[in-house]
């Protein structure tokens, strides 16, 4: 890697590289190991990109180099989620400010090998991305040809492709676009303003499905509009006037359904809650938000009665976050009068939970309560799993919210939950318990300990307990002063307390933005208390807060002070006040600068735990329990882990079955061995999530000689059987001797291979008559069981669908009773075949006479 680096030619493909590295993951210290992995590769990038940026300025690499390494980097944050995005994010800036460094010429040749592109090169594309970013880095809109960028922007959006996404164009590189467009003529600069006809798009082609067409038309409006909002953002002086009254146009097209004024709904929910995947970018709330506290009046006052048009109250809460302080009490008043009966359509479930959870975030609890009202009254095809438990969250977040303490202390699990979510139901009031002794003035904080530190035994990977156990810790700590300093005893405590949260945090998965501000925010309260100012201040600084603004900028003020920086920490308020609004905790600090006057409050609180660690924990949780425990939960109508074994064999065998019509030409079939590899593999789809192993071929058991039988398929966890799986192939009829025999001889070494209590027995039947074979393995079940199986009883598989036929027979062995299945899979499927045989003879196309048709000659 090294030679590869400091030869010129190769330097970018070196680069290359060292971003795609992926350590191999282990099991001990994943996440510390990921960190330390994650710094090496970026102290290795920079110095690969500074050598490589040497060779750049001496000419001795060619610049369309570079430029391909970029494209490659941004399709990599094009495609990615989550933190791979960040990391991705932190690689692309060190490039970024390597390519600020070269000269104007350089980075035109690489600008113009991109923008060449002829193909592929719209927004939501790598290619485009790329070349905005170089136009940016060397400040080249002045020079480059507008009209290439132009046109592919244009026609992408216009188009609203489902990859079409403003994920990788940062505001800067969104300032740089318009900059071109302004270098445009007046009627490509006017296109690039409006690129959807919306009108025109909805009537073009009336046999396209509707709800397809509304979300590309959306989709598109949506990435134009955040374009446009960054653009917004990052201008620097006066916005051209003509580019505030295009993203207005787009936000108000958007707003609400009309399909005669050619508007659609592009900020419904479904947009914000995608069930199936992490967002591909931020809330276009934050978009939005950010251009209204860039803009002046008026343009600040046309945009925000054009976003108060929006009839989705999704957006608009999550728009409280991001909205100028002056703007907010307006936007609650828009929201407020969003009734359920007027607010835009929903499609799923899911979005009428996102809007709930929207709105209690946001603090609106009367509107969140009409919303809670109309999801529970919702009917969807089918009970929904874990529904109950997401109606108990919200309505303790709801009753949290109104300060209603004794409803959440005298809150019980829903009489409705199965078995599978009353621990979850207990944890979840358990965990509301403590967060309303916290916040309750009056409340108990060592209650609220107490609640936290067995949650956070419990379940030591969710970062929501081990935050709020420490939050519990410094209430008490602190008392009556959240400003005040720690001595004696108390200081000790104090640092054992921060000793012990840190060793927590090592233990949990990666939480939200909102527990890690959270934490950072109660840390910095913590050392403020130790008398650390220096190290609370740089732990500050380091904070981007969203919901915490006014705690950062409090803490940040007493750290100042203490530091002997009180003008700067006067300065920290009263921005503060102007951006937010006076309140409580910035009155508060600002006193205490003063006067040192006491303030009693308690440290910050999570008052949610993550849907998504719930459901990791949930199945965390589900993959500990022994076998049985996991068959009784995910079956429970019976509660029986032999009904959930079963039902999953007859599934694949199921899909094996309806795969008989496409084996002709892979053969598959040719013998017994291939059969039960597939349905091996099949089955294994099915159970693999539990930790389940299917293996084929093992040795275990006996064979008449004392030998280790060959068992066709045994499904494990671990060392424990769990099952096993004989199957025998039967192409000849029952009359003959050998076929009895055969089925008999299969079984009866069956119950040789374990000593578990659930065995399969499975006919591969390529004969016409299936209903003999089922009557002899009736006979076989009840006479001829080998010695030490006593026989009981026998039951029908009644045939109710595609799954296959069968018994199960039940015996007492030496420890209790066991079970044996017969399934009889009808692999030749010849009355299937003669249908179809069948009803091409009696085609009008046919060349034969219908009365040719007969069985014996089909």
């Amino acid at each position: 890697l090294s030679d590869l680096v400091l030869y010129p030619q190769t330097s970018a493909l070196a680069c290359l590289l060292v971003a795609q590295w992926n350590a191999p993951s282990g099991a001990w210290d994943r996440e510390l190991r990921a960190r330390d992995d994650q710094l090496t590769k970026s102290i290795s990038f920079a110095d690969a990109v500074s050598v490589m940026g040497g060779f750049l300025e001496q000419g001795t690499l060619d610049p369309a180099e570079v430029g391909s390494l970029l494209n490659w980097m941004h399709s990599r944050t094009r495609r990615g989620r989550g933190a791979e995005i960040a990391k991705n994010d932190s690689l692309l800036a060190m490039l970024r400010g390597e390519l600020a460094g070269q000269s104007e010429e350089t980075l035109m040749r690489m600008a113009s090998t991109l923008t060449a592109s002829e193909s592929n090169a719209g927004l939501g594309t790598s290619v485009f991305s790329a070349a905005l970013d170089i136009i940016d880095a060397g400040k080249l809109a002045e020079r480059i040809e507008p009209a290439p960028l132009l046109a592919a922007y244009i026609e992408s959006v216009a188009d609203g492709h489902y990859t079409l996404s403003a994920n990788s164009l940062g505001v800067s590189a969104a300032v740089s676009l318009c900059e071109l467009a302004e270098r445009a003529s007046p009627e490509l600069r006017q296109k690039f303003l409006a690129p959807i006809d919306i009108k025109t798009r909805l009537v073009a082609d009336p046999a396209e499905n509707p709800y397809t067409l509304a979300d590309s038309i959306a989709r598109s409006v949506r990435a134009h509009v955040r374009v446009l909002c960054r653009a917004v953002a990052g201008w620097a002086g006066d916005v051209p006037d003509d580019l505030v009254t295009a993203l207005i146009a787009a936000v108000r097209s958007g707003a609400v359904k009309h399909d005669e004024k050619g508007r659609v709904a592009a900020f419904a929910a479904r947009y914000e809650a995608d069930p199936f995947h992490d967002p591909l970018d931020r809330s276009i709330a934050a978009d939005i938000g950010a251009a209204l506290a860039a803009l002046a009046e008026p343009g600040k006052e046309r945009l925000f009665s054009a976003v108060l048009e929006i009839d989705e109250p999704t957006v608009l809460a999550q728009l409280l976050s991001f909205a100028p302080h002056s703007l907010r009490d307006r936007l609650r008043s828009r929201i407020a009068e969003i009734v359920p009966s007027e607010a835009g359509d929903i499609r799923s479930l899911t979005e009428a939970q996102a809007r709930i959870e929207s709105l209690l975030s946001a603090g609106l609890a009367d509107v969140a309560e009409q919303y809670i009202e109309v999801e529970r009254n919702l009917r969807t095809l089918g009970k929904v799993p874990g529904r109950e438990m997401e109606n108990l969250r919200v309505t303790l977040r709801l009753q949290l919210l109104r300060g209603d303490w004794e409803a959440i202390k005298t809150t019980q699990p829903p009489s409705n939950l199965p078995p599978s979510e009353q621990p979850a139901a207990f944890d979840t009031i358990n965990f509301y318990k403590g967060v309303a002794a916290l916040l309750n003035p009056d409340g108990d904080r060592d209650f609220a300990e107490h609640v936290f530190l067995q949650l956070q035994q419990k379940r030591p990977d969710v970062v929501t307990y081990a935050v709020n156990l420490f939050s519990a810790r410094i209430s008490l700590l602190l008392g009556a002063d959240i400003f005040g300093r720690l001595y004696g005893e108390a200081l000790i405590r104090g640092r054992k307390a921060l000793a012990d949260v840190e060793h927590m945090m090592l233990q949990v998965r990666t939480g939200g933005e909102a527990d890690s501000e959270i934490f950072l925010c109660n840390k910095a309260l913590l050392l403020l208390a130790l008398g650390q100012p220096d190290e609370a201040n740089a732990l500050l600084a380091s904070l981007h807060a969203v919901q915490l603004h006014d705690r950062a900028a409090a803490y940040t003020a007493v750290a100042l002070a203490r530091m002997g920086r009180k003008p700067e920490s006067i300065a920290i308020l009263d921005q503060a006040e102007r951006v937010l609004g006076d309140n409580d905790l910035l009155r508060a600090a600002r006193a205490h600068l003063g006067t040192g006057a006491y303030f009693a409050a308690v440290a910050s609180v999570s008052i949610d735990v993550d849907p998504l660690q719930r459901i990791k924990a949930t199945l965390f949780d589900l993959k500990q329990l022994d076998p049985v425990q996991q068959g009784r939960i995910l079956e429970p109508q019976s509660g029986s882990f032999a009904t959930f074994v079963i039902d999953h064999v007859r599934s694949a065998a199921a899909s094996m079955t309806s795969l008989v019509p496409m084996m002709n030409v892979v053969e598959i079939d040719s013998c017994e061995d291939d059969l039960n590899a597939l349905i091996r593999e099949l089955l294994t789809a099915r159970v693999q999530f539990l930790e389940w192993s299917v293996l084929d071929q093992s040795k275990g058991g006996f064979t008449a000689k004392g030998n280790p039988g060959e068992r066709d398929v045994l499904l494990k966890k671990g060392s424990t059987t769990l099952a096993v799986i004989e199957a025998v192939v039967c192409d000849r009829p029952v009359t003959h001797e050998w076929t009895r025999q055969l089925l008999i001889n299969h079984f009866q070494k069956l119950l040789g291979y374990s000593d578990c209590r659930l065995f399969f027995h499975v006919t591969y039947a390529y004969i016409d008559d299936l209903g003999s074979i089922l009557a002899h393995l009736r006979t076989t079940a009840e006479q001829t069981a080998p010695t030490g199986f006593t026989y009981a009883h026998c039951a029908e598989i009644p045939f109710t669908d595609s799954r296959p036929v069968g018994l199960v027979a039940h015996y007492v062995g030496e420890f209790g009773e066991i079970e044996v299945v017969f399934l009889v899979l009808n692999m030749g499927q010849p009355s299937q075949r003669l249908a179809a045989k069948t009803a091409d003879m009696n085609s009008p196309r046919a060349n034969k006479k219908s009365s040719d048709i007969s069985p014996s000659n089909l």
